[in-house]
């Protein structure tokens, strides 16, 4: 996890960089290994590789919401082009595979299906009991990044919330398609008619949160199920059976009386002496007995109201937990996750580039791991940021940008040798490689792109 070393360190570290571009940039140019001419050449070269960058982002964005269309459930767009079965579920694998790959970009780590089920079984940080159904998505995909440790408040059996030190996840980015009606069970179609949940099946439905409890993801799910916790049953079944009981201790004959008027009014008569003789007509005895019943309703009304008002306040802690917490939902998440990505490819590159340039200047020649290393204890020597530098996803997307230097030579912007020695061309030619490739940015063609 990326994080200051002050903070409480997680077992899993991050491969997130906390840092905005720009100020990585500077971080770099304040480090001293390039001289003044070459930081400003090194300040050109950031600038058009986020350029180039952008442009490459772009594209597949476009390609991403023409695939995103069908299956948008805030849409306001009239659709012309009508697809065929085949070309839907096409579609719906690239949206699928893009978003895997939007948040892998943007350094999120996918969970299993095994480790949402498992947080679900853990006890929840807020006082209330969950149950979310995964069997009614065709597709459900839950992606998270950066842990944080938290304090919080956590239901115990004795009925007083107990301070509990809870992990969270800084970011969690979720994905679901809800089956269509014809693939629910009978008992998931009730469940979810009752529930009353306004989504409409084959649409993909896409979530961003922040700081969410590791054992709260349920409650990110929106055919969350909400009920009160054993701590919150026996705060009312012990006022209502307490009532109950001085209830039958004070009303209990009257009770009876009323219950025998009415048997003896419908001629039956009881075995009992004392119950045979009750005179149906004396209105002091009617009076008393209905003030008794009036009484065990007003009790039962009263009980039933409290449960109502709990359950209320229930759906309102989850209501502020979703609110505060939420960031952007359905086409935001993709747009939000492109420009995350883009933000951290960029970085990743900028921060490999920069470090082997000067350990070539100083006659060193690094492989994967050295450089992973170099990186990593760079950020943490100077920034108090431990982090797990990517180093493969930089080095390979690296070594396929390749272009031509003013001098007509093809150069790939960084090499790999037999050895594995990493290799960069100098800012100069770099600058020169983006450069040419970004003039060659447009083809134009006697053809329009089929839509």
């Amino acid at each position: 996890m990326a994080t200051t070393t002050d903070s409480t360190q997680s077992s899993e570290l991050d491969t997130f960089i906390p840092y905005l571009r720009q100020e990585l940039v500077h971080m770099c140019l304040g480090d001293g290994g390039l001289s003044q001419a070459e930081q400003q050449q090194f300040c050109d070269f950031c600038d058009i590789f986020a350029a180039y960058t952008h442009f490459r982002s772009h594209i597949e964005n476009e390609k991403l919401k023409l695939d995103y269309a069908p299956f948008d459930p805030d849409s306001e767009m009239k659709l012309r082009t009508k697809h065929t079965s085949d070309e839907l579920d096409e579609a719906e694998a690239r949206v699928a595979n893009a978003f895997r790959e939007l948040a892998s970009n943007a350094n999120f780590r996918q969970m299993t299906r095994e480790e949402i089920e498992d947080s679900f079984h853990k006890k929840s940080l807020l006082l209330v009991n969950t149950d979310v159904d995964l069997d009614v998505f065709d597709q459900v995909e839950c992606h998270v990044r950066g842990q944080d440790m938290r304090e919080g408040q956590r239901a115990t059996w004795y009925m007083v919330p107990k301070t509990v030190t809870v992990e969270v996840w800084r970011r969690v980015l979720i994905l679901i398609k809800f089956k269509e009606d014809k693939d629910l069970t009978k008992v998931q179609k009730e469940r979810l008619k009752k529930d009353q949940l306004p989504f409409e099946p084959g649409k993909f439905y896409s979530y961003l949160y922040k700081d969410v409890p590791k054992d709260d993801l349920e409650i990110l799910f929106p055919n969350v199920r909400v009920s009160m916790n054993m701590a919150d049953k026996i705060k009312l079944a012990i006022p209502a059976l307490a009532g109950m009981i001085v209830f039958i201790a004070k009303k209990g004959l009257s009770l009876l009386i009323l219950v025998a008027l009415i048997l003896l009014a419908f001629g039956i008569k009881l075995d009992r002496p004392e119950v045979e003789d009750v005179d149906p007509n004396n209105l002091k005895t009617v009076i008393a007995a209905l003030a008794g019943l009036a009484a065990l309703l007003t009790l039962a009304f009263k009980q039933w109201t409290k449960f109502k008002a709990k359950r209320i306040a229930f759906l309102k802690e989850v209501s502020d937990h979703l609110f505060f917490r939420s960031i952007a939902n359905n086409r935001a998440v993709f747009n939000r996750m492109t420009e995350s990505g883009e933000e951290e490819d960029c970085k990743e590159a900028l921060l490999l580039y920069y470090h082997l340039l000067v350990q070539s200047k100083q006659g060193q020649q690094l492989n994967r791991e050295q450089l992973d290393g170099i990186v990593e204890g760079w950020m943490g020597k100077n920034f108090d940021t431990i982090i797990d530098f990517d180093i493969d996803d930089p080095v390979e997307k690296l070594k396929k940008v390749v272009g031509k230097t003013n001098a007509g030579e093809e150069k790939p912007l960084l090499v790999e040798d037999a050895q594995g020695k990493l290799h960069v061309p100098s800012l100069q030619e770099a600058k020169e490689i983006i450069d040419n490739i970004w003039d060659d940015a447009y083809q134009f063609s006697d053809t329009c792109p089929e839509v």
